[in-house]
Order: C-alpha cells, then structure tokens, then sequence
C-alpha cells in the first residue's frame, strides 16, 4: 500500500484558495496524482468552514460566491474520490491533551494538537500515514512523535 495523505487545514485551504497561496501547485499536484484519496477529518472540515466564514468577513470570499465554494467541496469528499472524511478516532481529546503537555517545547497551537492527535491515533493501523502542513510548530512535534511529514511550502514531490 501506498502512503496516505492526511491534510490538516492549512494543506486543504491551500488546495481551495488557488494559485496565489504559497504551496498551492504542490497540493495540487498532490491531490491529482493521488491513487488513494486524501484523508481529512471531520475537525479538519469544520476548521475549515471556520476559515471559509473569516474569509468572508474579511472580504478575501465574495458572499455570493461561498455556496458555489462549499458546493464543490461536498462534491470532492467521497463521491470524487478526491477527499475521504476520517472518523476522530476514539480517545482523540485525551491524546490532543498528553501531545500538549509533553510536546510543550514545540510551538503549536490546540487545534493543532488535535490533528496531530488524529495522526498519531490513525497511524497505528495505518503506518504510511503522512501529515501534510504548512506549521513548522506542528510538523516539528508530528516528527518528535515519529510521524512521517510533508510541507507543501518546502518540500517537493519525487
């Protein structure tokens, strides 16, 4: 089996918002060569949502234009094959919480925590596991825990 990419908030924006996001090509690139589909939790879509309602307070999405938005990405998760939606795995809170307190050197944030967590709970039954982001806090800590990492913003498919 092939690795499996799981993308946190960061990666899944930067497939949506286009071109002039650092990173974009490479997620682009990613999703389209991608045999499996790409795994984002149920925390990740609605952080998500989250970043598509600041966008729109801010100006940088139009009002009108966010249902076409949401639209197209309900279309992509499941039916495409593009996206896949991940259960929060069981115990997910707790772990969030250990990953903090121990990995407190590493400068992340909670909601980063909890992807991590989400990883590192997912990678016992699928070790090529690979998180994608963009936070060099979170991608320092997922390497502490010996979570394989990629960073649309730095590295580069092979």
């Amino acid at each position: 089996m092939g690795k499996i990419y799981y993308f946190d908030t960061s990666a899944y924006w930067k497939y949506y918002r286009g071109p002039n996001e650092n990173g974009f090509h490479i997620v682009n690139n990613l999703v389209a060569n991608q045999k499996e589909p790409i795994w984002i939790s149920l925390f990740t879509q609605l952080e998500f949502y989250g970043r598509v309602a600041k966008a729109i307070r801010k100006g940088d999405v139009k009002r009108r234009k966010s249902p076409r938005l949401l639209k197209k990405i309900r279309a992509e998760i499941g039916k495409s094959g593009k996206f896949m939606v991940v259960p929060l795995p069981s115990g997910v809170y707790r772990e969030a919480e250990r990953i903090i307190l121990i990995h407190n050197n590493y400068d992340f944030g909670t909601m980063d925590a909890i992807h991590i967590a989400i990883v590192n709970l997912l990678q016992q039954t699928n070790p090529n596991i690979v998180m994608v982001a963009s936070d060099n806090g979170l991608l320092n800590c997922c390497r502490a825990l010996n979570i394989s990492t990629f960073n649309p913003e730095k590295d580069s498919l092979i």
